[in-house]
């Protein structure tokens, strides 16, 4: 990989076919560093290769059919929950489960 991203976004599939959700807990770092997907001499400009996690977007329910989503985003020191037209500070254990 040459050129990081400014922002980088993952999706990871969470369903098998025909919809059935995978229920198994997803561990994830709150800082990621990449440096080890780049080469060195890729790496022309010095870019930061460390991410900060700040936003999380979760389904809830059990099928691609049924449920809906859920995020948690972090902002000016405080993660948030927000969940239809509501939303709330929640502590980091919470967001990050």
């Amino acid at each position: 990989m040459c050129y990081l991203p400014e922002h980088l976004i993952f999706h990871i599939k969470r369903f098998e076919i025909p919809g059935k959700k995978i229920s198994k807990f997803l561990k994830y770092p709150k800082i990621l560093d990449m440096k080890a997907f780049q080469q060195k001499k890729d790496n022309v400009n010095n870019q930061v290769t460390r991410y900060r996690l700040i936003s999380i977007a979760e389904h809830v329910g059990r099928s691609d059919t049924s449920g809906h989503y859920t995020a948690h985003a972090f902002r000016e020191g405080h993660w948030y929950l927000f969940d239809d037209d509501h939303f709330q500070q929640v502590d980091e254990k919470e967001a990050l489960k």
